[in-house]
């Protein structure tokens, strides 16, 4: 076995026929081997100095700068290492060699139509796709920086015309691209439509959550920050994707909800066209109580509430009357819905205290038993 290995790294390397003047040993010992330690090093000295620039009072903004400039650096180390050692392996005919793995590189191993499919074609695209998703951010930063008028528009007309121009931008550069590279469109299609029929009912509801999250940015029925109630789940839209919309409760749990379900089901939505929303406050008092009194009390709370919207009128009414006492309800209006919990609180509170101060009872359950003596 050994003498296998020692025999294989002594060969020279042949590609397409054509004899190089290189082993395989002499490939990886001259050219893998330092680059693998280059690597390595970059690793290294890169975790050494984000952990001295976590330690450090530098903002996260000029963190991520100086990570970014190191990382960019590598990069053109790596380019020249490269170079240079495959200047000192092949010497004076070393762009010969390099063409001549290119054409190998390029030979078709799949063909479709007029669409030839090379190992060449395949490393290419990883640049592409690369391209078309930095294209589509590109554009969409471009659109909220620059002095368009788009801020005539309400922010969810906004971030729709975001959404669209982004995906827009990025599949017509993921076109050009694959043409640029000689992939045919056509029999791209073609295949699509091959694979669709077998993957449709594995990936309907894929789909089908895909179709939805482009319903949901053209129709705009929710927007990020929007309190909503959907499969008995209330918090609010943190993120919209176009698969799932992320949504984190008011216990501060992250919930997944697939976009069809926001398409299909009933969706309580607390702050689609006002932030602004009606709380209500219930308080039962002794029958022998002013209510006159009491519904002044009401009144007067709601009033002093900090999250109280101006200008609005509170409602209190004399709701019922119970086995117990008069059941009295306030119904008054606060400015953001995402308050609604501490509102109700802060009510509350001061109900029972100022019912406490105006020495107003507030009765318990009780059932009076009458026992009827015979004879």
């Amino acid at each position: 076995m050994l003498d296998f290995i020692k025999e294989l790294l002594s060969r020279d390397l042949i590609v397409n026929g054509e004899k190089i003047p290189l082993t395989l040993q002499q490939l990886i010992l001259n050219f893998i081997v330092p680059l693998l330690i280059l690597l390595f090093v970059y690793k290294f000295v890169l975790k050494i100095i984000v952990r001295a620039l976590g330690k450090s009072n530098l903002k996260e903004e000029n963190r991520k700068k100086i990570i970014t400039y190191i990382r960019n650096s590598f990069r053109i180390i790596i380019i020249t290492a490269f170079v240079i050692l495959a200047d000192k392996l092949l010497g004076d005919e070393v762009v010969k060699y390099f063409l001549l793995v290119f054409r190998v590189l390029n030979e078709p191993v799949f063909v479709a139509g007029s669409t030839s499919i090379s190992v060449l074609t395949i490393v290419m695209m990883i640049p592409v796709f690369f391209f078309a998703s930095w294209a589509g951010k590109l554009v969409s930063k471009i659109i909220d920086t620059s002095s368009l008028d788009l801020y005539s528009y309400e922010s969810s007309k906004r971030f729709t015309i975001a959404k669209l121009v982004r995906y827009g931008a990025t599949v017509l550069t993921l076109l050009i691209g694959l043409s640029v590279i000689g992939i045919d469109l056509s029999s791209i299609a073609v295949l699509f439509g091959v694979l669709g029929i077998g993957l449709g009912f594995g990936l309907q509801n894929l789909v089908a959550n895909l179709f939805a999250g482009f319903v949901i940015v053209i129709t705009r029925p929710i927007r990020e920050g929007d309190l909503i109630t959907v499969a008995q789940n209330r918090g609010v839209i943190t993120k919209i994707n176009t698969i799932s919309t992320v949504v984190t409760t008011l216990m501060n749990e992250t919930i997944i909800v697939p976009n069809s379900l926001l398409i299909s089901d009933v969706i309580h939505n607390d702050s689609y066209s006002d932030r602004s929303v009606i709380i209500k406050n219930s308080v039962s008092v002794a029958y022998n109580s002013d209510v006159a009194l009491v519904k002044s009390i009401l009144s007067d709370i709601a009033i002093r509430n900090p999250y109280w919207l101006e200008g609005t009128e509170p409602d209190a009414r004399l709701y019922n009357f119970g086995d117990s006492g008069i059941e009295m309800v306030l119904y008054s209006t606060i400015r953001d819905v995402s308050n609604r919990g501490i509102a109700i609180a802060w009510n509350n509170f001061e109900i029972w205290k100022e019912l406490k101060e105006h020495k107003i009872e507030i009765p318990f359950s009780q059932i009076d038993v009458h026992i009827k003596k015979e004879g």
